[in-house]
Parts: structure tokens; sequence; C-alpha cells
């Protein structure tokens, strides 16, 4: 892995509240990323239309596995090939 983008979605606070959030959750991903020597390199924000609603956070991690590995996709336990 060398980089990943975030997609974080916010409960519908406060502008302050939004932000400390924002602040927070690509601080701890960045806490992750580092020792790995990857980057956060980019992404974006959505704001739930719903009040109440919680965070999400999606990734999309970007490297090369080696040759002939596979990494497996969720439950249904079909492979993907990663290179």
């Amino acid at each position: 892995m060398h980089s990943v983008q975030a997609l974080v979605t916010l409960p519908r606070l406060g502008e302050t509240l939004q932000e400390e959030l924002l602040l927070q959750t690509l601080a701890g991903v960045r806490a992750v990323l580092e020792p790995m020597e990857a980057q956060l390199i980019g992404g974006h924000s959505l704001q739930r239309l719903d009040a109440g609603e919680e965070l999400s956070l999606a990734l999309t991690v970007n490297g090369q596995a080696p040759p002939g590995r596979f990494w497996t996709k969720g439950a249904c336990g079909r492979a993907m090939r990663c290179c």
C-alpha cells in the first residue's frame, strides 16, 4: 500500500462539531498509515441528510500485492486478484 483516499460522511451536527470530528477521524487514519509509510492523498466529505445518523468512513487503498497473491472479497468467498 502506498496511498489512501478517504470518504467521510459526517452526522448532521453544528459546523464546529463536524470540523472537529473530521479532523479527529483523518488524524486517526493518518496515525495508522504512517507506520506503513503510506500517505493520505485526498478524498471527500459529505453530510448526512437525516439527524442522528452515525459517521461513516470508506477508504480507497492504492498499492500492489506480490504476483499470484489474492485477497478475499468479504464473506462471499470470491477472490480478487490484486496487482
